[in-house]
């Protein structure tokens, strides 16, 4: 995963293997069963690509990872979505540090 020689389509169930795949360059679905993996694919911008396990369509599902494969309008837009979400988690986590470093001096 940490020098693929293309990038793959993945299709996961659980989060941190979506997130795994995602750190590795790959364009993933998520078929999520908690609300946790629809937050983070919100938070990445990536929504379309977010199914609930206990009711996704599969030909949904097999058409997207069609697109992914097939696709460079599909995979741009993909990777403009994630771009665009990098700069907000970067800020929000640094806040996050920030909030706890406060609240260690204040206790």
């Amino acid at each position: 995963m940490q020098s693929p020689s293309k990038n793959r389509v993945v299709v996961a169930v659980r989060l941190h293997a979506a997130l795994m795949a995602l750190a590795a360059g790959h364009y993933v679905i998520h078929l999520a069963y908690e609300r946790k993996g629809f937050g983070a694919y919100d938070d990445l911008g990536l929504s379309p690509w977010i199914h609930n396990i206990n009711s996704f369509d599969p030909s949904s599902v097999a058409r997207q990872v069609e697109a992914l494969t097939k696709d460079p309008a599909v995979r741009a837009d993909y990777e403009a979505r994630i771009t665009a979400a990098a700069p907000r988690i970067v800020q929000s986590r640094q806040q996050i540090i920030c909030n706890i470093r406060e609240a260690q001096g204040a206790l």
